[in-house]
């Protein structure tokens, strides 16, 4: 009875760490997926001339790295680096929610003889009693026929590793006709940070007043419109804006001006001019031509 109770409790034993090699199997598969299809991403998008920008990686950009005889870019590999840490997360993050359906349950559910009966023999495995033996003999008998093979999803494995090729065969396009596009992320960060064309935001408005202050000046001269009579008929007064030759208000020529001629070097004469006249008023000329003669005295 005692061979009976250990073949039963190695039985689920060895089956569950089948099946428990087989979730490995179902993560490495997504593991390597992921980790290819986010390298083809970031090579696509140009991400390795991120690290130029970057103190802490600016220093080794470019340098190249032997490996298994090929040369090496240290930004390829950083890339690398960078894949398999995010695709270990996001693998993680999908599995632990993810079936956990045990070994004797899949057993039970691909055979129907072993139904409910597995799992009471298994738990019973430590009691003794004709019952219980015999129900264990009888399904150690009927899990004969039961393969390991059995609790692997063929589905998942076959879809795990047509991703796996799917992912490998566009690396190596990618790798063979180095494509990539014109998008890089150092060149978005500029457009989304640089200021908008123009915009200067050290730079302060600046007005431009001088027409303004143009204006106001010829304002200032000319003041308002004035009207005046004279002799009977209304004439618009107006202090001209501009004494340039020519001016006329009236908006016509003076062709009647005579041109200025210049006197002679060699003309001396001086005519003297009156300083008083002699009509003055009676009773005030002594006292004016004392005065005109005192200021001919200055």
């Amino acid at each position: 009875m005692v061979k009976d109770d250990l073949n039963i409790e190695n039985f689920v034993k060895k089956h569950e760490s089948n099946l428990k090699w087989f979730r490995r199997i179902y993560k490495l598969l997504d593991f390597l997926a992921i980790s290819v299809f986010l390298y083809i991403i970031f090579a696509i998008f140009n991400m390795d001339t991120i690290f130029s920008s970057i103190k802490s990686f600016e220093l080794y950009t470019g340098r190249q790295y032997q490996f298994i005889g090929f040369s090496v870019l240290y930004e390829t590999i950083v890339l690398v680096i960078i894949s398999a840490v995010l695709a270990l997360i996001i693998t993680l993050t999908i599995h632990r929610y993810s079936d956990k359906t045990g070994a004797i349950q899949i057993i039970e559910s691909k055979y129907p003889e072993l139904r409910e009966r597995l799992k009471t023999a298994y738990d019973n495995r430590n009691t003794r009693n004709i019952i219980v033996n015999d129900l264990i003999n009888s399904v150690l008998e009927s899990a004969k026929k039961v393969s390991s093979s059995d609790l692997l999803n063929k589905k998942k494995v076959a879809s795990g590793i047509l991703a796996v090729l799917v992912a490998l065969s566009m690396l190596s396009i990618i790798a063979i006709y180095d494509y990539d596009t014109d998008i890089k992320p150092v060149d978005i960060g500029k457009d989304i940070f640089a200021p908008e064309d123009g915009d200067d935001p050290d730079d302060l408005p600046i007005t431009d007043n001088r027409e303004d202050d143009d204006n106001n000046r010829k304002n200032e001269l000319q003041g308002e419109t004035s009207i005046v009579e004279v002799e009977g008929e209304k004439k618009d007064f107006k202090f001209p804006s501009s004494s340039a030759p020519g001016f006329n208000p009236s908006g016509d020529d003076n062709e009647d001006t005579e041109p200025f001629e210049p006197s002679s070097a060699n003309e001396r004469d001086v005519i003297s001019s009156k300083a008083y006249y002699e009509n003055l008023p009676e009773g005030h000329q002594d006292v004016i031509k004392r005065y005109f003669e005192e200021m001919a005295k200055k």
